[in-house]
């Protein structure tokens, strides 16, 4: 419970052996709401547009004081975009938290809490559980969602993008790029470059695909996008898709 009354939920970032050596924890913030049944519901904050904790680049953080935090004990259960279930009441770790910090019911009730808002994460958590899929470096991996945030909380809803893949052997070991150019038409030049290598079954068409997957990804919904390939193969991937199945 932070300083204002508020309930702010989160996993352990502090390393247990100094937990209890600081007056101050850190904790991975997470959203939180009541499932149907009263369970506690977390997703983590995906570091968009937050004002509770603070970005150390692709997370969020919230610190707060060691003696107004509760551990909450119980069963986790994983579930998809980054959700968990937590199988405790949400009313009686809250109820807990009050008395353990003394804190008046009827008082605590009164106080104008800012209601903690759902975030719909699904289209950045889904891209999330995509990147690891494709990318096994995770500083490519933070890279591109760092150029995803950027790109939501600057509401950017055109892109053009100039992409290209390159299988190449050295040594007798194939090895795979994939890169992007984002155009900036206002100025008439560069604004984002992206490059990164790929493993796995050696194709250039496949470095071809994931370089227009990675440039994807890091697109918002509902905007326009212009993708240069140099891949005929990638168009009529593409063409036939679209013939069959949209």
């Amino acid at each position: 419970m932070d300083e204002n009354e508020c309930y702010i939920y989160g996993k352990l970032s502090t390393k247990k052996q100094t937990l209890w050596n600081n007056d101050n924890i850190q904790i991975l913030h997470f959203w939180v709401k009541t499932s149907k049944d009263g369970k506690l519901d977390l997703i983590q904050c995906p570091n968009i547009n937050c004002d509770v904790g603070q970005s150390n680049g692709l997370e969020c953080i919230y610190t707060c004081k060691r003696k107004r935090s509760m551990l909450i004990w119980g069963k986790i259960r994983k579930g998809k975009s980054g959700k968990y279930r937590i199988h405790q009441s949400r009313k009686n770790v809250e109820y807990e938290m009050l008395n353990f910090l003394n804190v008046d019911e009827h008082k605590h009730s009164m106080i104008e809490v800012k209601e903690q808002i759902w975030i719909n994460t699904g289209h950045y958590w889904d891209k999330k559980q995509l990147l690891d899929d494709i990318l096994n470096d995770g500083e490519k991996k933070s890279e591109l969602l760092n150029i995803l945030n950027n790109n939501i909380n600057t509401n950017k809803s055109h892109y053009k993008f100039y992409t290209d893949g390159s299988l190449m052997e050295r040594n007798k070991v194939k090895k795979m790029g994939i890169g992007w150019l984002l155009k900036n038409e206002e100025e008439n030049n560069t604004d984002l470059e992206f490059k990164a290598a790929n493993v796995g079954w050696p194709s250039s068409t496949k470095a071809e695909i994931l370089a227009i997957v990675t440039a994807l990804i890091v697109t918002t919904p509902h905007s326009t996008i212009e993708i240069y390939t140099d891949s005929a193969n990638a168009i009529s991937q593409f063409e036939n898709i679209k013939k069959n199945y949209l």
